[in-house]
């Protein structure tokens, strides 16, 4: 199967299962950041999976390192990410910098 239909079958799988609410899944065109990002948030790891191989694993990193990694809402997500899916050390500085950092949303929200 050809990546193009692997995308429209891993689209198709989190509209069914409800994963993309916030959308109208019917007028919108989805920008692969998106779809990664809520593949990563909503996804469970066979979906995970089949966007690493579709997008492929670094991919995937730039899309958690800009919307995942420092939001503190997803600490736990962003923890088994790093480690389970992207091999890196959860006890480097630059997870840890991650886990202990305030988001910019909520510094202006204090």
């Amino acid at each position: 199967m050809d990546s193009a239909k692997k995308k429209q079958k891993l689209y198709n799988s989190l509209k069914k299962r409800g994963l993309l609410w916030s959308y109208d899944t019917n007028h919108i065109n989805f920008p692969d950041d998106i779809l990664l990002e809520h593949v990563m948030k909503y996804g469970d790891v066979d979906d995970i999976y089949v966007a690493c191989e579709i997008y492929g694993t670094e991919r995937l990193k730039k899309v958690w390192e800009k919307t995942i990694k420092y939001d503190n809402r997803f600490i736990k997500l962003s923890v088994f990410l790093a480690r389970a899916i992207f091999g890196l050390d959860i006890e480097g500085e630059d997870i840890k910098k991650a886990i202990h950092e305030q988001p910019v949303f909520r510094r202006f929200n204090q």
